[in-house]
């Protein structure tokens, strides 16, 4: 994963609830894949990665997320239990190790689509059809 020079930018529907005080213009061109409606834990997570979840997903799921993110939440997830379990290894210096692998793993999924989906805002995609205000749901 190669990190971008600079703040990520904000996410799009963030500027667009905020007013967008920047008065730059609005991507155009930027994917809006159908949204994450759902905030139930997939079946296929342990006990553990079910309370990452639940700790974490509905709260940044609220109009920010998309379905085609719920595999790399899951990956976070497992990410993040299994630091969990690295952490508690009686061998401290390998368990950590471990465990601070496992942790940056998943803010680097985390942060791409967990938390900030600010990636998003720099890709482009077709236009959609004109004569529909692609936002007016936000308001």
């Amino acid at each position: 994963m190669r990190r971008r020079p600079g703040p990520p930018p904000k996410p799009t529907a963030l500027r667009v609830l905020e007013g967008n005080r920047s008065k730059r213009p609005l991507n155009d061109r930027e994917p809006h894949p159908e949204p994450l409606v759902w905030t139930e834990p997939p079946a296929e997570l342990t006990k553990a990665e079910r309370g990452i979840w639940l700790a974490v997903v509905p709260h940044i799921a609220a109009g920010l997320m998309a379905q085609c993110d719920a595999l790399e939440l899951v990956k976070a997830c497992r990410l993040e239990a299994r630091g969990d379990r690295f952490w508690r290894v009686k061998n401290i210096q390998q368990g950590t190790r471990q465990a601070l692998r496992c942790y940056a793993g998943a803010s680097g999924i985390w942060y791409r689509f967990g938390i900030t989906p600010a990636e998003r805002a720099r890709l482009r995609a077709e236009p959609p059809p004109k004569g529909k205000d692609k936002w007016a749901g936000l308001l």
